[in-house]
């Protein structure tokens, strides 16, 4: 199964939030990846999708050039 690298930078930063929580960092990854995919399937569903992309702060992909015959 895939599993995406995560930044060492966010890493250290969600280590010291989860320590001050006194949480696990698995509780607070899950929890907020869950909300966050709710989020993103609903405008996607609402036909929003660039929303989630402002959401991420990622770049709304362009489209592929069509090919003329």
């Amino acid at each position: 199964m895939y599993s995406p690298r995560i930044k060492e930078e966010l890493i250290s930063r969600l280590y010291l939030l989860c320590r001050e929580l006194k949480i696990p960092m698995t509780a607070f990854v899950n929890g907020a990846t869950e909300r966050a995919l709710v989020l993103a399937e609903d405008c996607v569903a609402r036909g929003t999708k660039e929303q989630v992309f402002g959401m991420i702060g990622a770049e709304t992909p362009k489209s592929a050039p069509v090919e003329k015959e």
